[in-house]
Formats: C-alpha cells, sequence, structure tokens
C-alpha cells in the first residue's frame, strides 16, 4: 500500500508540475479586451479553471501522503536458513 501511496503522491506532484507548466505557456488569460466578447471565455472563467486544477493536484497530494504515513507495512520478514 505504501508503494501505491507513493505513486499517488507523485503523480500529484506531476499534476502541480504540469498546471504551472501549462498555465505559464499555453493557457494564460485573454487581454482584458477579450472578456468583452460574446462567446469568449471570462476571467470568472479561468479563476474556476485554475482553482479545479489546484484542488485536484492538492487531494492527490493528500491522499498519497495520507496512504505512505499511515499505511503498516504487511510484509512478512522470513529469515529461512
Amino acid at each position: 500500500m505504501k508503494t501505491f501511496g507513493l505513486s499517488v503522491l507523485i503523480l500529484g506532484l506531476l499534476h502541480v508540475f504540469y498546471s504551472i507548466i501549462v498555465g505559464m505557456a499555453f493557457d494564460t488569460p485573454f487581454p482584458r479586451r477579450y472578456y468583452a466578447i460574446p462567446g469568449h471565455e471570462t476571467q470568472t472563467d479561468y479563476i474556476q479553471r485554475q482553482k479545479k486544477r489546484l484542488t485536484i493536484s492538492g487531494l492527490l497530494i493528500a491522499t498519497g501522503f495520507v496512504l505512505v504515513v499511515f499505511s503498516k507495512d504487511t510484509k512478512k520478514h522470513s529469515f529461512e536458513a
């Protein structure tokens, strides 16, 4: 279970980096003059999308952390000759 927790934690961290890279490179908000055009994304839509991304990242990181910290090691170590 710890390995699953670590993979979820790493996935959450990768999602944070992905969100930062995509947000900086491709997902920049439109200039203010485009917000007034009907059918275009509003600034509120942009902010909601960013909040959704951060919420997903936070949930992944928190879940992975909880799985790593609170999971019990169930492997039985046998030292038979």
